[in-house]
């Protein structure tokens, strides 16, 4: 399926609602899905669930179809490939499902429009004083 796919294949579009510019560029793109190779320490769904929380996979997933979609009119399901660094190297496919596309929609959604006001705007938020002095006790103390 991966060799039959367009791989890398940078593809651009307009956000309707915002009028930002947008790209994605997926690992594999395949008539009937999209596919996102990842490496895990845990591919199984517990491990892979919360990698994919701690890193945002929801965005990826959701702006990857919305980007598909926008280029070919067809709205594809979108699979993570997770693949353990450690032997032996075990395989799982996760489907992103309704849920976890509809909160990484949600969340581009306020990312655009947070882009969007800044730009017009010109301001961009950040931190007031970004300086601290980093101290920690050593253990035992």
């Amino acid at each position: 399926m991966i060799q039959s796919s367009c791989s890398e294949q940078s593809i651009f579009w307009t956000d309707a609602a915002t009028d930002i510019r947008c790209r994605i560029r997926a690992d594999a793109h395949h008539e009937n899905v999209i596919i996102d190779l990842k490496t895990t320490t845990d591919a199984r769904p517990g491990g892979f669930t919360k990698q994919a929380r701690q890193n945002d996979y929801d965005l990826q997933a959701a702006h990857y179809i919305n980007g598909i979609e926008a280029m070919s009119g067809i709205r594809k399901p979108f699979w993570f490939i997770a693949v353990e660094v450690n032997a032996p190297h075990g395989v799982w496919i996760h489907e992103a499902g309704a849920t976890f596309i509809d909160d990484g929609n949600r969340r581009i959604e306020q990312a655009m429009k947070s882009l969007s006001s800044s730009r017009l705007a010109d301001q961009w938020p950040g931190y007031v004083e970004p300086w601290s002095e980093l101290c920690y006790s050593p253990p035992g103390k």
